[in-house]
């Protein structure tokens, strides 16, 4: 059986806005829909952290978990059928202690109990598969920071057909990527990565919704302007947008 929640490397890839429409024209109309944005919130919203997992057997990997409008994520989890899920947290002194349970697609549920102080985060997880076996594994890491944060590019996307879409708002911030045109389809912040390239900046991330596929974000930053491409799912053929534009903040 494979372990629900440990992957010998996490693939991080950058953040997308859009939903999984099969066509720039879709992805159009797509934006005028009503908003889903959910309207929950929580103390930890906003925070990124990175973490270790060790399993009880003593394996360990790299994760990174999401904080983001009352939504948990663990991008480790990802593979394994694992989508975005609901978390509840409240302060004690100086902590603030969250509980997420998360459901794959398989029916297992990983069931995850950590506690924030300052910018350290530790806790548990165990894994309970459909047909009765459980795994468990701590964590412990620190919040996420990244090479871009605080900065936000006004952007302008283009679609396959070479049609300009609307403008988004790409901020990056604690270790977060988000897209403001993504909000209104339940995307949620998520981790970003980079890479120096001479006098640029590559940077990698892939966005969850509870109702689109992964949005994969690639770009490239040099000064004050920043270009890429957002693909919307996994399959070969799925839609792929450009976009291009200039430091805002």
């Amino acid at each position: 059986m494979r372990t629900p929640f440990l992957v010998p490397s996490l693939l991080l890839l950058a953040t997308a806005c859009t939903s999984s429409s099969t066509n720039s024209s879709a992805v159009s109309d797509a934006r005028s829909a009503p908003a889903r944005v959910p309207a929950m919130h929580q103390p930890l919203d906003g925070k990124t952290f990175d973490v270790m997992l060790v399993q009880s057997d003593g394996k360990s990997g790299p994760d990174q978990l999401v904080f983001d409008t009352a939504t948990f994520e663990s991008s480790a989890c990802r593979p394994y059928g694992f989508g975005l899920a609901r978390y509840s947290a409240s302060a004690h002194g100086d902590d603030v202690q969250f509980e997420s349970t998360a459901k794959a697609k398989d029916g297992g549920s990983n069931a995850w109990k950590g506690t924030v102080h300052g910018s350290s985060v530790k806790g548990t997880l165990t894994y309970s598969g459909p047909k009765g076996e459980t795994m468990s594994a701590t964590f412990e890491g620190r919040l996420a920071s990244g090479a871009l944060d605080g900065r936000t590019y006004e952007v302008r996307m283009v679609g396959a057909d070479g049609k300009p879409q609307e403008t988004d708002d790409l901020t990056f911030a604690a270790g977060s990527f988000d897209s403001s045109s993504c909000r209104p389809f339940g995307f949620i912040k998520t981790a970003y990565t980079t890479t120096k390239d001479g006098d640029a900046v590559r940077f990698q991330a892939v966005a969850a919704s509870a109702e689109y596929p992964m949005n994969h974000w690639e770009g490239t930053v040099r000064g004050d302007a920043i270009e890429g491409t957002l693909k919307s799912g996994d399959a070969a053929d799925a839609p792929t947008l450009r976009f291009s534009g200039k430091r805002k903040s």
